[in-house]
């Protein structure tokens, strides 16, 4: 099993990689192009306050807007507490 999960991410590397052959470096001092807006996502005010906890439990305490948590180890009442 172990065998068939290195070997896959080879080849997933390798396909990645691959696929970055055709691809050429920008020219030094050429023009960056403008963002891509994005309706309808969100976008935090530059003074937003942040939280960010990927391990452990998510200490609530802390005073702040926004909160960065594991989407897949936090329990889903937690992410709700966060947003009521």
């Amino acid at each position: 099993m172990r065998r068939h999960l290195v070997m896959g991410w080879a080849a997933l590397a390798l396909a990645a990689f691959s696929s970055l052959a055709g691809l050429e470096a920008s020219p030094v001092g050429a023009a960056v192009p403008a963002p891509t807006p994005c309706v309808g996502c969100y976008v935090p005010s530059p003074n937003t306050s942040w939280q960010i906890q990927l391990t452990g439990t998510i200490n609530r305490s802390v005073n702040a807007t926004l909160f960065d948590v594991d989407l897949f180890d936090t329990p889903a009442s937690t992410i709700a507490a966060l947003h009521a």
